[in-house]
């Protein structure tokens, strides 16, 4: 007990909440602190119990180790490239933007390491985001002559900041900008799988469809995935989750004891994640029985 290290154990437990994307507040709520106090009451003691007294700390072990990081920067044995790509608090109260460089060390290591979340106020154009990126740059010293490559996705204010930046550190927009891979073949199995008109797959039919054969022949146009995608849209209420394992259950009696699967729930694309249209035809190809089944019930 006596050598215990405050300091140390409050930055472990504030890299614990932000590694984990936890909330401030969990250092203060009582069952928590029980649990620190029987392993070590000295722990619990040095715990803050306000969110704030957290948040405030965090941001002093930030405001510690930049100059580290500026000091990293500055010794990378490559240019510094940079990536960076907006996102909005749920509701649209808030935009910010997520700077990442990418170098490699004094050991020829490569690092990918996040500097930045600045805010983002006002509208989205490509002046503003660049306007962003030079006082993070300038914030890291980073300057025209560390200064790598862009890769950012395809959008195209992202074009116009880059030619924003390139004029402020004299390079040339076309040669530096680099496009997102990833972005790029997420796009190419989007257009695979729904064609030039993806809005036909995230309608809702039960509003916009008046009678059952315009219903009908919509449907059958958007051929099987956009069928799926209807079926899996329409399961959201409790009952229709208990009809859909209803028929789950159903179609796993006639399997073999050996195929049989737990009851599993419907997987729902979402549009901002890129993988979940895969997880959901993956989790149909499971589920068809129940899929079909659940079809011929509505």
């Amino acid at each position: 007990m006596g050598n215990f290290n405050i300091q140390q154990f409050r930055e472990v437990a504030v890299f614990c909440l932000l590694d984990n994307n936890l909330p401030m507040e969990l250092l203060a709520r009582p069952s928590f602190r029980e649990m620190i106090s029987l392993a070590n009451p000295e722990a619990e003691a040095a715990l803050w119990v306000s969110p704030r007294s957290v948040a405030t700390y965090a941001m002093r072990l930030f405001q510690y180790m930049q100059p580290q990081i500026v000091c990293a920067l500055s010794e990378a044995a490559s240019k510094i490239h940079i990536s960076f790509d907006g996102w909005t608090t749920k509701g649209g109260k808030r935009g910010f933007f997520g700077v990442v460089a990418h170098f490699a060390n004094a050991s020829g290591v490569i690092q990918d390491l996040p500097i930045a979340l600045p805010h983002l106020a006002g509208s989205h154009t490509g002046d503003a985001i660049a306007d962003t990126i030079k006082k993070t740059l300038q914030e890291y010293s980073i300057g025209s002559d560390k200064l790598g490559y862009f890769v950012l996705d395809n959008a195209a204010n992202n074009d116009t900041a880059v030619s924003s930046l390139a004029h402020a550190y004299d390079f040339n927009a076309a040669h530096r900008r680099l496009r997102c891979g990833p972005h790029t073949l997420n796009l190419i199995g989007q257009a695979i799988i729904f064609g030039s008109n993806q809005e036909a797959y995230n309608n809702n039919n039960d509003e916009q469809l008046q009678t059952e054969e315009v219903y009908m022949q919509e449907w059958r146009q958007e051929g099987p995935l956009g069928v799926l995608i209807d079926v899996i849209n329409h399961i959201k209420t409790p009952q229709q989750h208990e009809i859909f394992r209803s028929f789950q259950t159903a179609a796993n009696a006639e399997l073999p004891a050996r195929e049989r699967l737990h009851v599993l729930e419907p997987v729902k694309p979402v549009v901002t994640r890129w993988n979940s249209y895969y997880a959901a035809f993956k989790r149909a190809t499971q589920l068809q029985a129940a899929y079909n089944s659940y079809a011929e019930h509505y």
